[in-house]
């Protein structure tokens, strides 16, 4: 399993290096926009929660509120 997750890692590396060659500023925000991407489904998935009124039933708006 480590080996497969390692390969994945660097096929993809290798892939964006050759993509983003002599552009930093586009890597820059390629990889940006990629670690936006879990905390916006996080939020998201919080915000459904509060408006089907599950919120009540757990403590997940308390803990995102004690993240932020």
């Amino acid at each position: 399993m480590k080996f497969l997750i390692h390969s994945t890692v660097s096929v993809l590396v290798f892939v964006m290096d050759v993509l983003y060659q002599n552009r930093p500023y586009q890597r820059f925000w390629f990889l940006e926009t990629i670690a936006r991407v879990p905390y916006f489904a996080y939020l998201s998935v919080l915000h459904l929660y509060e408006t089907l009124g599950f919120w009540r039933k757990a403590d997940w708006l308390k803990v995102h509120f004690a993240e932020s």
